[in-house]
């Protein structure tokens, strides 16, 4: 029952999240088409929600850029149905260097960026606090938390000059909900939930 309640919520929630994410560029704009001439850049958009998001903002008349260290065929693949342009940049958001490479590399080839989602992320797995190490640590909060500060850092110039930028932070139900053996769900995201302004 547990398994099916998680997984009712996984379904809703990328559903929900790729929804916010274009309702804050809605404004008074209706229908479809509310994000024509605007750039998203999706973290973690090869599978899962930010791939859903990716398929939402490319429906909605975004020119989509997709980060992630996984491979992005198939969410491109998907996004394209929409006729709008999508491209894809292997990215290891947990390393500074690369993150400011994507933003660089965005912005040389769209001219422009105007959504930011960091929806790149890890489980950390299950089990007892007491099992995990200092490095299984600093590994998740690097890619749960760091990480947005690295793309919000970099990208936010650019955001600030397409003068209506928006950064959408994916974090977890987690940080709510907590369960046993979840310590490296649970903790590492919860700031971004905290995150309103940049």
């Amino acid at each position: 029952r547990i398994d099916s309640t998680r997984a009712r919520f996984y379904r809703a929630a990328t559903t929900g999240v790729a929804a916010h994410a274009v309702e804050l560029h809605k404004g008074v704009h209706s229908g479809m088409g509310v994000l024509n001439g605007k750039v998203a850049l999706v973290t973690g958009g090869a599978s899962g929600i930010g791939r859903a998001i990716a398929a939402r903002c490319a429906t909605e008349g975004a020119r989509v850029v997709i980060a992630d260290i996984q491979d992005g065929t198939a969410a491109i693949t998907e996004a394209q149905t929409t006729g709008h342009a999508v491209l894809f940049q292997r990215t290891d958001v947990s390393r500074s260097a690369e993150v400011a490479a994507l933003i660089a590399s965005t912005l040389a080839t769209c001219g422009r960026l105007d959504i930011l989602v960091t929806a790149a992320g890890i489980g950390g797995g299950t089990g007892s606090t007491t099992d995990y190490t200092e490095a299984d640590f600093d590994r998740v909060v690097t890619l749960n938390y760091k990480a947005a500060f690295f793309l919000t850092h970099a990208a936010l110039p650019a955001l600030i000059a397409s003068g209506a930028g928006r950064v959408v932070n994916v974090s977890s139900i987690g940080t709510i909900q907590t369960f046993a053996g979840g310590a490296m769900r649970n903790s590492p995201r919860a700031p971004l939930g905290t995150v309103h302004a940049a």
